[in-house]
């Protein structure tokens, strides 16, 4: 009887513990459509982290744009956890995004993507129950509901496999 030595060894896999960042950008008037896009976040973002912490806390940080809404101003960001400080820390330094002001506010960090898409839905009904009252409307306020909804939906797709913007 022949026996493989690998046979009874279990494969060791390593698990990359991750923290997701939901995260808001407030800027000093509205952008235009396309004025700010992914690629452009990700590269303040990396910046920041690069400036305050050095390359090996960039490195350190493996920080990565998930999602970003140009619609609403709310992003996601993929990081280590034992940074993830470092890099709560980088997104509210930001001062500017491609030479125009912004204020970062992070609005929820988890450990699992689900948790950032709940409070993403809270706070997007939050915001479409505000904008609703504004309404005049009975058009208006159906056009608000159905952009949000859009947005909401939007959110709810986001998945760890997500086509992410790396900032490179």
């Amino acid at each position: 009887i022949f026996s493989c030595p690998l046979r009874h060894k279990a494969l060791a896999m390593v698990v990359q513990k991750r923290r997701f960042i939901l995260f808001e950008i407030i800027f000093d008037s509205a952008p235009r459509a396309g004025a700010i896009s992914e690629e452009d976040i990700a590269k303040a973002l990396k910046e920041s982290l690069v400036s305050n912490w050095g390359w090996v806390g960039e490195a350190q940080g493996q920080m990565r744009l998930m999602y970003w809404s140009p619609a609403v101003h709310l992003g996601v960001v993929r990081c280590a956890r034992v940074p993830v400080e470092q890099v709560r820390a980088a997104l509210t330094l930001v001062q500017s995004i491609k030479g125009r002001p912004s204020q970062f506010r992070i609005h929820c960090c988890g450990g699992t993507l689900r948790v950032i898409q709940e409070s993403a839905a809270d706070l997007l009904r939050q915001w479409e129950q505000r904008a609703r009252s504004r309404t005049t409307t009975d058009a208006q306020a159906i056009s608000v509901a159905s952009g949000f909804e859009a947005e909401a939906r939007l959110f709810s797709e986001v998945s760890s496999n997500w086509l992410a913007v790396s900032g490179e």
